[in-house]
């Protein structure tokens, strides 16, 4: 009991810090996906992931472009703010998109997967190295690296991104493949789109 009360603190704590907002959704036909790490790396070497690659793209397809951010601290959320204001690109936080029905689902769906993932390491195969057998490394593994994350943001960006495509009719989504869930809510979230979108 006390290990599911501390799983829906943390749920609570990260769907919240998403802050329920009603931004404004730009038409756009081209999507860009990316991160800010840090507010003054930003500010020095532009975007983390595509770089100048953003505007010789704005460049080429001038006002179909959309930069989707997702923060890696909200405290630093202002700051950002200012920054990209001071930008000609046009940009949007993908979790602002979210909805209270959209906080619950992912609630709730994060604390199912959270639970059924726990049970993985009983199903896991015994590890072999020589004659030693142990399923040690799969109880390990699912404690450090599942349980102690909970794929909150995933489901949220999910959600998020889903609302974000129908809303602003986006043809084309890019973002930086790194075999992440991450991935994989971006690639559902197109796949369930109302228009075909290429990634």
């Amino acid at each position: 009991v006390a290990g599911h009360l501390q799983l829906l603190e943390t749920l609570v704590r990260s769907v919240l810090s998403c802050r329920i907002r009603r931004p404004t959704a730009q038409k756009t036909r081209v999507l860009f996906y990316s991160h800010v790490v840090q507010a003054e790396a930003l500010r020095e070497g532009g975007d983390h992931f595509f770089g100048e690659a953003l505007d010789i793209v704005d460049a080429g397809v001038p006002g179909e472009t959309l930069v989707g951010y997702v923060l890696h601290r909200d405290s630093e959320r202002r700051s950002v703010e200012r920054i990209l204001r001071a930008s000609p690109r046009r940009w949007t936080f993908v979790l602002d998109h979210l909805t209270l029905r959209d906080v619950v689902w992912t609630m709730k769906t994060g604390i199912r997967a959270h639970v059924s993932l726990g049970k993985m390491y009983r199903r896991l195969p015994a590890i072999r190295l020589g004659r030693c057998r142990s399923r040690l490394f799969g109880r390990v593994f699912v404690i450090q690296q599942i349980l102690r994350r909970p794929a909150v943001k995933e489901f949220a960006l999910y959600r998020a991104l889903g609302r974000l495509l129908r809303r602003a009719a986006v043809e084309v989504v890019v973002y930086p493949y790194e075999e992440k869930g991450i991935d994989r809510a971006i690639l559902r979230a197109c796949a369930e789109a109302p228009r075909a979108i290429r990634t």
